[in-house]
C-alpha cells in the first residue's frame, strides 16, 4: 500500500520524514474534498479527479488561485502541489489551516491524515516541511542522476522549482502572477 510523507528540511535539504500509511489520507482526500465541491458536476455522478484528463486536472490545480476559496483551503490545497514547502514561521497557520479543513470537509469511513499531519506540524521544529503525496511516484525532494547512479537532495537555497506556500496564496491574492508551480501535474 502506498504511503503519504511530511518530509522535514535542515539547511535547505532534507532532514527526515514521517510516513502516514494510506496515500488516500493525505493528498488525495484533499483533492477529492475540492473535486466534489468545486468542480463535480450532478450530471456525471460517476466522475472523480481522477478521471478529467490531462487537459482538465488543471481545473482541479487552479483552485488554490480562487480568491474566493477560503484561505484555508488554498493553503491546504496548495500544499499538495509539487515541491511545495511550508517555512516554519507559518506552522501555526498551517495547523490551524488543516484542522479547519478537516471541519469543513468530514469525512466518514475513509482515511484522513489531516489532524496527524497538523499535530506534527504542531510541534515539528525543522526549518520547513513538504510533502510527498504518495510513495508510488518519485520523491520530487530527492534527484536521480543516471550517469552518476547518485540521488542528490533537492536545496530550496540553490534550486528554484519549489514554491512557499503562504508567499504563493498571498501573491494570487495580491493578483500577481507566477510561473505555474504544477509543472508535472
Amino acid at each position: 500500500m502506498s504511503s503519504c510523507k511530511i518530509i522535514t528540511f535542515e539547511k535547505g535539504k532534507p532532514s527526515g520524514e514521517v510516513v502516514y500509511p494510506n496515500s488516500w489520507g493525505g493528498a488525495a482526500r484533499i483533492w477529492d474534498a475540492m473535486f466534489n465541491r468545486y468542480l463535480n458536476d450532478d450530471n456525471e455522478p460517476h466522475k472523480t479527479w481522477l478521471m478529467l484528463g490531462a487537459s482538465g486536472i488543471s481545473k482541479l490545480w487552479v483552485l488554490a488561485d480562487r480568491e474566493d476559496l477560503p484561505r484555508c483551503e488554498r493553503a491546504v490545497h496548495a500544499a499538495t502541489f509539487d515541491r511545495a514547502l511550508v517555512r516554519r514561521e507559518n506552522f501555526a497557520d498551517f495547523a490551524n489551516d488543516l484542522r479547519a479543513f478537516v471541519v469543513d470537509y468530514p469525512v466518514v469511513g475513509k482515511v484522513c491524515h489531516l489532524r496527524a499531519w497538523a499535530d506534527f506540524v504542531d510541534t515539528c521544529e525543522a526549518e520547513a516541511i513538504g510533502f510527498q503525496a504518495t510513495t508510488v511516484s518519485d520523491n520530487l525532494w530527492y534527484t536521480y542522476d543516471e550517469e552518476t547512479d547518485t540521488t542528490t537532495p533537492y536545496d530550496y537555497n540553490e534550486q528554484n522549482e519549489h514554491l512557499w506556500v503562504y508567499e504563493y496564496i498571498a501573491q494570487k491574492q495580491d493578483g500577481e502572477q507566477s510561473q505555474d508551480p504544477r509543472r508535472s501535474r
